[in-house]
């Protein structure tokens, strides 16, 4: 048998490997917040603003403002490590034709698939995991620093008047100091469970809204669609901001995919490994999305 050095056999793995990365969906990232940050940890500080600017005459001292937060430490992100080897005797690269290409790209498939069940976990995990407030992602008692609540939480199947609910109650959010945000008019993604894909999809793309021939308000309006079979409720859906930058759902790559091959001098055995570091969160703002929690 020919070793690695002497044929192509590992650069078309690598190739797979890759090929297999791309064969799972990855449109998670449409409105997930992606870091890349070199560091231990990853410390995301719960910012909320500065509340309503102060009149000035020009000369006198600017009056100072404190960036406040509803917690000390904002969200905190702690990876975790993911690897595998595949090894692949002697004999079987002899007698199945491909098997460490193939193996390479189910490999890659795994590595992919890792990624997109991490970020919807996240999604799934919105109206139980808590943010800095102390409340789930998507809650009808998020702060205020003026006291009161805010509520981005909504009770009610998917149809046209629920997602309209849904924009109204988006644009009708104030941040924490109490400020409204232009994200109900910037990109959205509606992210929703296969059983409710024809929905989203006739309320979405339908140019009409009804036999009376009414415009359908959705009808050309930047909502992208993420359907994704990871999210186990067949009723519940989400509508977040497609301004990642800004989106609450948060993964740090604190390490990227690392593909190797190699021949065992002592066995012949081809090993094919992979390993990658990951975390998601949620928060630690509640800004740029509403969920329906349907019972």
């Amino acid at each position: 048998m020919a070793s690695l050095a002497t044929t192509n056999v590992k650069t078309t793995a690598v190739t797979s490997f890759f090929e297999g990365v791309n064969l799972i969906n990855d449109n998670y990232r449409l409105f997930t917040n992606m870091h890349r940050e070199d560091a231990a940890k990853l410390q995301i500080a719960a910012l909320t603003g500065i509340d309503d600017i102060s009149d000035w005459n020009g000369t006198a001292v600017l009056d100072p403002k404190t960036i406040e937060s509803p917690a000390a430490n904002g969200l905190s992100l702690t990876y975790s490590g993911y690897g595998v080897s595949v090894n692949i005797s002697k004999f079987d690269v002899l007698d199945v034709p491909g098997i460490v290409e193939k193996a390479s790209r189910k490999l890659g498939q795994a590595v992919g698939y890792k990624y997109q069940s991490l970020a919807f976990a996240s999604v799934a995990a919105s109206f139980t995991t808590n943010i800095v407030d102390g409340n789930p992602l998507s809650s009808n008692n998020h702060t205020l620093a003026s006291g009161g609540t805010r509520d981005n939480k909504i009770a009610t199947a998917l149809d046209r008047s629920a997602l309209a609910n849904a924009i109204q109650v988006m644009r009708e959010f104030p941040n924490y100091q109490g400020q409204y945000t232009n994200f109900a008019d910037m990109p959205l993604v509606l992210i929703v469970p296969p059983a409710l894909e024809q929905t989203a999809i006739q309320i979405l793309d339908s140019q009409l809204s009804s036999d009376q021939m009414q415009v359908n308000m959705f009808a050309g309006r930047p909502i992208s669609l993420v359907v994704s079979p990871l999210l186990s409720d067949a009723n519940d859906w989400f509508l977040c901001t497609g301004m990642t930058d800004d989106s609450p759902y948060q993964m740090w790559e604190r390490s990227a995919p690392m593909y190797t091959i190699k021949e065992d001098d002592d066995n012949r055995t081809i090993k094919i490994a992979v390993d990658f570091a990951l975390s998601t969160g949620l928060g630690p703002q509640p800004d740029g999305l509403v969920a329906s929690s349907v019972t």
